[in-house]
């Protein structure tokens, strides 16, 4: 017993991502949202026993102005804390991805 206290307690000391079906999930939220291109890094992280951090750098398809992405990141931020509730920290890194070619 006291073995497996002590694991649990370094996973979340060192930072535990979260299970890989979670993961699939979040990306696949993102990547179902219209204004998100492409989700070019997913980074998680359990802080605390109830308590998911979130980070993605995501693409967002081009011709949106500057008020618009605020508004897509706000939209984006509060549906993945209501769908996922111990997702309290989440960050969206908006980045430009070079053109496709082709296009």
């Amino acid at each position: 017993m006291a073995f497996r206290l002590g694991r649990d307690a370094r996973d979340q000391l060192i930072g535990e991502s979260v299970d890989p079906g979670l993961r699939r999930d979040l990306v696949g939220f993102l990547m179902r949202q219209h204004e998100i291109d492409n989700v070019a890094e997913l980074l998680t992280m359990r802080p605390g026993m109830d308590s998911v951090l979130v980070a993605a750098r995501i693409d967002l398809v081009s011709g949106i102005d500057s008020e618009r992405v605020e508004e897509v990141s706000m939209r984006v931020r509060a549906a993945m804390s209501g769908r996922w509730p111990q997702a309290d920290q989440i960050f969206l890194d908006i980045t430009n991805a070079p053109p496709r070619a082709g296009l």
